[in-house]
């Protein structure tokens, strides 16, 4: 059930930063790593993955409440 409503927020991110923050979490990818498979600086990488943590929290907040109750 959370895990499902939790694909559909990643599901829901634009695509570089859904790219790389499956990459990160599902695949266990560093930075590096992600950098090399996307062909984009580890910067950029390292922002995209950022940015997206802030959407994910900010969409959850929205989307699912308080985890706790």
């Amino acid at each position: 059930m959370l895990a499902g409503k939790l694909r559909k927020l990643v599901a829901s991110l634009p695509e570089k930063p859904r790219m790389v923050v499956i990459l990160h979490f599902q695949e266990d990818l560093d930075a590096a790593e992600i950098a090399s498979v996307l062909n984009m600086p580890v910067s950029t990488v390292r922002s995209h993955l950022q940015r997206a943590l802030v959407m994910l929290r900010e969409k959850a907040a929205r989307t699912l409440g308080d985890l706790k109750s």
